[in-house]
């Protein structure tokens, strides 16, 4: 058993509940890296010998750190140290994924899985106010971190609009930077509808997560500054791997 254990002290005569100051313990642990990621936590009855604690106290410490990301549970019940989940703030600013990865301090890395022009695609149309028929540029990226793919994407723009745009290299380039620095078209603003879906096999597959895994699943409609749709995006964001935050305010302080 890893030492950091047997450093642990619960003070009763406090009002903090037991669980809680186990809780905090195990996650000033994790966070001064005296546990280390995959490590195994040990049994919930070895952990009520060791710290004279409930069952029940030492079930609500250890959940309470899997609801907040920092353990996980394998499919044999065994709690380990969690991989962190990295946070965005795409809830509340347009921001591309490198420069959010960078400031993560992590190495983001784009795969292209295909590009093309689509002509028979007629809610993709209805989303971008585009005619029937009139042509579009899809792109379809994998997106990762530290080599652990985070997000799937698919993405539509006007390809009339945007004419030269199936010869940029995603894999380099920036999207938004694109469309902002080669046609002086920035995406002003966006509308983002957000559900929790389970993975389906293909998803499960390309995010590296079993089959019926949770899903933060993403429709963005991106805007130029006249209220123009620009892109339309549908992605699909690893829910063990990804945290959002949003910061909102009441309206009569603004």
């Amino acid at each position: 058993m890893n030492g950091f254990w047997k450093q642990i002290v619960i003070d009763r005569t406090t009002p903090i509940p037991l669980y809680f100051q186990l809780k905090e313990a195990i996650k000033r642990g994790i966070n001064q890296k005296q546990l280390q990621i995959g490590e195994q936590i040990p049994p919930e009855t070895q952990l009520c010998n060791l710290l004279h604690l409930s069952r029940p106290t030492v079930h609500q410490a250890l959940t309470a750190l899997v609801s907040e990301g920092y353990l996980a549970r394998n499919q044999g019940h065994a709690v380990y140290v969690a991989n962190p989940k990295v946070s965005g703030d795409f809830l509340k600013r347009l921001q591309n994924f490198s420069s959010e990865m960078h400031q993560a301090g992590m190495k983001p890395f784009t795969q292209v899985l295909r590009k093309k022009i689509i002509i028979d695609n007629a809610n993709v149309n209805e989303q971008l106010g585009l005619p029937p028929g009139e042509p579009c540029f899809y792109l379809e990226r994998l997106r990762s971190a530290n080599g652990i793919p985070l997000v799937y994407l698919e993405t539509y723009l006007p390809y009339k609009r945007f004419e030269r745009i199936a010869k940029v290299d995603f894999e380099k380039n920036s999207l938004y930077d694109t469309l902002e620095t080669e046609y002086n078209t920035p995406v002003y603003c966006a509308k983002r509808q957000i559900e929790a879906v389970n993975a389906d096999i293909h998803i499960a597959k390309l995010l590296d997560v079993p089959k019926g895994a949770a899903i933060c699943f993403v429709k963005t409609i991106g805007y130029d500054q006249q209220g123009v749709p620009i892109e339309y995006s549908i992605a699909c964001y690893r829910g063990d791997r990804n945290r959002f935050t949003v910061t909102l305010y009441n309206g009569q302080s603004l």
